[in-house]
């Protein structure tokens, strides 16, 4: 390598691969001088990492070379360094920016691809046998399609040029219910492998709960489709010889494991945190509990189960959530368990990243009842900056802030600072509102809500549709939306071409709709998305491909009973 080179060139000791245990040694190469572990089918996060022996040198059977090409980064300098540099030919700099871009693709791309096959044993995304780019059916699953090529609405002819940015991260859900598969989908939407691990025969219990869907058994209730898209199930005993050997065997291939059971479940099947190091030590492992677990500050409250009207209960949502004569009342939208999902995808990309300069795993805790406090930060704040309690009373702040009664139905208006109050007085025709010197701040307006505010909007609300005012301020710059139902929002032309909306086909069920991903990158703003699983859809795929099991250890583990 020169100097003028835009790749790194590090020496790499890999004598700790001689040494690592028997389901590591095919997968680890070695530490660079920075401990950094390097695995043949993992890039470094430079970029891609190419590694051959150096031959020649006294220690040449304990070295690889590790030449790492940097991406090419929007911010990162035309000379591939760590600092800008200056640039005297803008115009060539582009030149040269342009074709660096193409061969980056052209050499990336295809040991991605490969890569992520042989590890993961199924092509990339969007990608049919011998690598053809495949076009999404529009309609979404059908019984009998292959579960890869399930792939539902607004993928526009996808191609393999669209690397999702998990494609190579291997997740073994062990989750159930809301929270913990909630989390574990946001991975899957990103592009990773899910593997839900599911009890044969029983499965999640959400499977069994909520309305069911036409024509759809006891298995398939809708509570379970709204969070498992994107993911394969394989149906595992971890009760029985056969059904652990094959799931530490998936632990040991892993990169994440995520499990929402009560503190100390997998400790008392076998499996404490010690224990999947041992297996694994990148693992990363995720737990979401009610109040955390007790290995990482511990809480009084750890052993205590939960649901999310706990969590909101806990957490101080639903003493200011409602008006002020109405009694507690939860979210209604399982907000305790979907922002503690939230809370713990974040925490799994955090680990991994971190992960990429330390070579290890660790633990990732969340509570739920810790997200939603997180979330109210506001009443917390006020209390803790002015000593008051907020309760179901409204701002004292500002005004109006809030839905308002219109002619079928409610708009809700925010209105901040002394600009949009203006534009908001011009709006309704109200001047005298806007110069009134008593309404010049929000705590004024909230002051004079009842007296003044409110009688004046209402008014100018009593005949107008809701969706007609909304538009009317909103075009005016003024905050506002009609307040909309289930049905409005999936025939709302913003939901719709955001696609917010995605419809399946569920085999011998139905179709249903669910809310989509609300995540737009725009290397790949319309990823494909696949159909909730069948119990054990992918459970022999999986063995074979990631566990390593022939067809006739699967043979033999299905008659034991413990697959399914």
């Amino acid at each position: 390598m020169t100097a003028g080179q835009a790749r790194h060139g590090r020496e790499v000791d890999d004598r700790a691969a001689v040494a690592a245990p028997d389901h590591l040694r095919d997968r680890v190469l070695g530490h660079d001088h920075h401990r950094r572990h390097v695995h043949a089918q993992r890039p470094l996060p430079l970029g891609d990492v190419h590694v051959h022996r150096r031959a020649g040198r006294a220690r040449d059977s304990h070295v690889v070379d590790q030449d790492v090409q940097p991406p090419p980064l929007l911010d990162r300098p035309p000379d591939g360094g760590g600092r800008l540099g200056l640039v005297g030919d803008v115009a060539g700099h582009h030149h040269r920016r342009a074709a660096r871009l193409r061969d980056h693709r052209a050499r990336r791309l295809g040991p991605l691809r490969d890569a992520v096959q042989q590890r993961h044993g199924r092509p990339l995304a969007g990608q049919q046998d011998g690598g053809r780019a495949a076009v999404a059916d529009p309609l979404g699953a059908r019984a009998g399609a292959g579960h890869d090529r399930d792939l539902a609405l607004h993928s526009h002819g996808r191609t393999i040029d669209c690397v999702r940015p998990l494609e190579d991260v291997l997740v073994l859900d062990l989750c159930q219910f809301a929270a913990g598969p909630y989390g574990v989908q946001v991975l899957a939407d990103a592009g990773a492998r899910v593997v839900k691990i599911e009890r044969p025969g029983a499965g999640d219990p959400y499977r069994h709960e909520g309305p069911r869907l036409p024509g759809g058994g006891p298995d398939d209730g809708i509570y379970f489709m709204r969070f498992n898209r994107n993911k394969e199930s394989a149906a595992l005993d971890l009760g029985a010889p056969g059904g652990r050997r094959a799931f530490e065997r998936l632990v040991a291939r892993a990169d994440v494991l995520v499990e929402n059971f009560k503190p100390d479940s997998l400790e008392r099947l076998g499996y404490p945190y010690e224990r999947l190091r041992e297996l694994n030590p990148r693992l990363v492992y995720a737990s979401v509990t009610g109040f955390g677990h007790a290995d990482l500050l511990e809480s009084p409250l750890w052993r205590w189960p939960a649901f999310a009207v706990v969590a909101e209960a806990m957490g101080g949502w639903m003493s200011v959530i409602g008006d002020a004569d109405c009694r507690p009342h939860s979210s209604a939208i399982s907000a305790g368990d979907l922002v503690a999902g939230i809370h713990a995808a974040t925490g799994i990309l955090m680990a991994l990243h971190q992960r990429s300069a330390t070579g290890e795993g660790q633990r990732v805790d969340v509570a739920m009842a810790d997200s939603i406090a997180a979330l109210a930060e506001l009443p917390i704040f006020t209390y803790g900056a002015t000593g008051h309690v907020t309760g179901r009373e409204g701002s004292r702040n500002m005004a109006p802030f809030g839905a308002f009664p219109a002619a079928d139905g409610h708009v809700a208006i925010g209105v901040i600072g002394d600009a949009v109050w203006r534009r908001f007085c011009d709006a309704i025709e109200r001047p005298d509102l806007r110069d009134d010197p008593e309404l010049a701040t929000g705590r004024g307006r909230a002051a004079h809500l009842e007296d003044r505010v409110r009688p004046a909007l209402e008014g100018w609300l009593r005949d107008r549709p809701k969706a007609e005012a909304a538009a009317y301020l909103a075009e005016r710059q003024v905050p506002a939306a009609p307040v909309l139902d289930a049905r409005e929002v999936t025939e709302s032309p913003h939901f719709q071409a955001r696609q917010m909306v995605l419809e399946f086909d569920y085999p011998g069920a139905g179709t249903f709709r669910a809310s989509g991903n609300p995540i737009k990158l725009g290397a790949d703003p319309s990823p494909p998305v696949r159909r909730p699983p069948l119990l054990g859809e992918h459970t022999d795929a999986v063995l074979r491909d990631l566990a390593g099991l022939t067809d006739e250890e699967i043979a033999e583990l299905r008659a034991d009973g413990a697959i399914g």
